[in-house]
């Protein structure tokens, strides 16, 4: 007799029983759990008679440790509901992913912080970000205001600035438009990570924030809150035990996963936005994480979301007529102001492009506009989206006309929740219009580059990528330099140095195969807790990679991966690894870290060389470059970092969170990540990683020495010792 599928046991999950038990904390009902349910469901399984012989300490290169049979896969694919690969089931190489990182829930069934019958499922990414905080954040800020029940962020650092400001904004425009519906309160949870605050705080993880305290973190005081109870926890294990997961869960029907804190920072960062089944595995998460009782409850701790996702998700928001128009006087307002700003800044002349970009926008989404109209003429009462963009680009150049003729100094933007909902008519998010501009510059692929347009993209990559330093630094990739170079704007044009695009939204798909693969915090110091699913999900990727592997990482250091990338390359698979030159040196240097990226990748090339196998030539080691640069700049600088966390196996498996390749993030933080098998999506990351920086151009390293010298072979990694080049 096969065992009962996870759904068998769906009562048993942490959310459900806490929303039977609403006012009882969340450890007290993990506590009665462990005593039950979640260890009996794996027992007897052939995952838990692999793991009784695993040997952990050796992952990726011991002799003792076996692929997962047949009948291991099976039962894998059986219990997560999972059919055929013909009918969208998973592949092999996701089974077998999935089965190693079960290796330890047979012994620890909350080692993976979330309940081991809903830690794989399905989903759908309808979008996904590679932009710096701003970007990110703007979509944190729509997808909060949207909420019609409740709101949970989990961050690592909280530190004021404008990310901050930005979260506190949709917080009150949420609070606005709740009172405006007369709807109960919104429950809004926060927790975040600020270590211990007193001596007292060295014996319990969780303490809540008071609201006191609320303003000088920058968000609104409870006195404003008319409609959002909110509450809010510092979470730290410790003495080593960081709370480092990034997310946001909306009404349960959404989550994004992140590398970014909720600070500003030049780093280049990852979001994946999630509708699906896999939603109610990250909600578990929040709530395992959140350890207290609700104070008050969730509403939606008994409202899963759905595992069936249509192409809705996929599309944009309805259009009518008086909407578009009004929405292209915001627009046309928001964008006059940025571009007096640019011909001020950067004395470029006018060019006002909102009509070309409602034309590139109807251009880009024929396909699904077709799909929405399903090859009908409306009727009566129905509106033409495609006639009714051309009529409101018919008023934005009658508009953009006067504009021109009057430019008025003293225009403002119109506030940003409007400024916001009008531009997301160009594809939900304010970063679109990137979008729609890489669509023109791809055009001129083969034609010639226009040098004003070509120049007002690149001033707007160099301000996006520096935002936290307000713009003070230029990339060395300048107008003025490129314009005097061999090739000029045509040449860095074929390289793509204008085709960043932060926002990627993802062609329409049926839910694929996910999971959580996270790790839960250990505080106490040492490198012993490896048992967890994220350490296992990794190293499985280095083990059945079949032609590739792909890592993105700010630091790697975590000697369970310096191995299982020597064992990969010595078995003829190649081995890409993404890093950034001096990012967190000074800890990464400090006894039992691992050593700095520099250190890690010479060991690895003089280990290989040693060898005299070649096989050093299967490692590609590239520091990252910003889009703006033609060379690698030290982390220290704090003016070009990537915080970017991502593996992909075979192109075919990707894994993407705030789990870094170092020895904290392997052995002591609270880690999520998501696990996704689709070709499709996978593709799609690793184009956008490419389009967003240019590492791969001018960022790697010599195979023979391990040391970056550049394309010319005779530059000198910067150290951020010497005089950064004038601004």
């Amino acid at each position: 007799m096969p065992a009962a599928p996870a759904s068998a046991y769906a009562g048993d999950t942490v959310t459900a029983r806490l929303s039977e038990r609403k006012h009882e904390s969340v450890n007290a009902i993990i506590r009665s759990l462990l005593k039950g349910p979640l260890h009996d469901w794996l027992a007897n399984s052939p995952v838990a008679a692999r793991a009784k012989h695993w040997d952990w300490n050796h992952g990726a290169t011991s002799a003792k440790n076996k692929a997962p049979s047949s009948e291991e896969l099976d039962f894998v694919r059986h219990h997560y509901g999972y059919g055929p690969v013909s009918e969208g089931g998973p592949s092999d190489l996701y089974l077998k992913l999935l089965a190693d990182a079960m290796l330890s829930l047979a012994c620890a069934p909350m080692s993976g912080v979330t309940s081991p019958q809903i830690m794989a499922s399905t989903g759908v990414v309808p979008l996904s970000i590679f932009s710096t905080g701003p970007d990110i954040i703007d979509h944190y800020y729509q997808c909060i205001v949207a909420a019609k029940e409740e709101v949970v962020l989990l961050t690592n650092y909280w530190q004021q600035g404008r990310n901050v400001d930005k979260i506190a904004e949709a917080i009150r425009e949420l609070n606005r438009r709740t009172a405006a519906r007369g709807n109960t309160k919104i429950v809004f949870k926060i927790m975040w990570d600020r270590g211990p605050q007193s001596v007292s705080d060295l014996f319990r993880s969780r303490k809540p924030v008071p609201p006191s305290s609320w303003k000088q973190n920058g968000l609104p005081t409870p006195e404003e809150l008319t409609h959002i109870d909110m509450e809010i926890l510092n979470y730290h294990r410790p003495i080593m035990g960081t709370f480092h997961a990034k997310l946001l869960l909306v009404d349960r029907s959404l989550a994004l996963l992140n590398s970014i804190n909720i600070q500003d920072r030049p780093n280049l960062e990852a979001c994946v936005h999630l509708e699906g089944d896999i939603v109610n595995a990250v909600y578990d998460h929040a709530m395992i994480s959140w350890g207290n009782e609700l104070r008050p409850p969730l509403p939606c701790l008994g409202k899963p979301a759905s595992p069936h996702v249509g192409e809705e998700a996929f599309k944009l928001p309805q259009l009518t007529r008086e909407k578009l128009e009004e929405q292209s006087r915001i627009a046309l307002s928001q964008l006059k102001s940025e571009d007096q700003e640019t011909v001020r800044q950067e004395h470029i002349p006018m060019r006002v492009q909102l009509a070309d970009l409602v034309e590139s926008m109807i251009q880009a989404r024929a396909s699904a506009t077709d799909q929405q109209q399903t090859g009908t003429t409306p009727g009566a009462g129905q509106v033409d989206p495609e006639n009714a963009a051309r009529r409101a680009a018919a008023v934005w150049k009658k508009k953009a006309s006067a504009s021109k003729q009057q430019r008025d100094a003293n225009a403002v933007g119109i506030p940003g929740p409007l400024a916001e909902s009008a531009l997301r008519i160009l594809g939900k998010d304010r970063s679109s219009t990137w979008n729609v501009q890489r669509i023109r510059l791809e055009n001129m692929r083969g034609n010639e580059v226009d040098p004003n347009l070509a120049a007002q993209r690149l001033v707007r990559i160099t301000r996006s990528l520096d935002f936290a330093n307000n713009s003070r630094v230029q990339g060395e990739l300048r107008p003025e330099v490129i314009e005097k170079s061999r090739g000029g704007w045509a040449a860095q044009n074929m390289m793509g140095l204008l085709d960043f695009e932060p926002v990627i939204l993802h062609a329409p798909h049926k839910p694929v195969p996910m999971a959580l693969v996270n790790r839960r915090p250990f505080g106490t110091p040492g490198h012993t807790d490896i048992q967890n699913p994220q350490a296992a999900a990794w190293l499985a990727g280095f083990r059945y990679a079949q032609r590739h592997v792909f890592i993105q990482s700010p630091t790697l250091n975590a000697a369970p991966v310096r191995a299982a990338i020597l064992a990969c390359v010595r078995r003829g698979v190649r081995v890409e690894l993404w890093l950034d030159l001096g990012f967190n040196d000074k800890s990464e240097s400090m006894p039992f870290q691992g050593g700095t990226n520099e250190q890690v990748v010479s060991h690895l090339y003089k280990t290989l060389h040693q060898e005299g196998q070649g096989k050093e030539q299967l490692l590609e080691v590239y520091w990252y470059t910003g889009k703006d640069m033609d060379r690698p700049l030290n982390a220290v600088r704090k003016q070009r970092n990537c915080h970017v966390k991502f593996a992909a196996i075979d192109g075919r498996v990707g894994i993407l969170g705030s789990g870094n390749q170092d020895t904290q993030s392997w052995f002591h933080s609270q880690e999520i990540n998501v696990m996704v098998d689709s070709k499709q999506i996978v593709s799609e990351w690793v184009m956008a990683l490419r389009r967003n920086q240019s590492t791969h151009i001018y960022g790697r390293v010599d195979p023979s020495t391990g040391v970056w010298r550049g394309k010319r072979g005779d530059q000198r990694p910067d150290t951020g010792k010497d005089q950064p080049k004038p601004s």
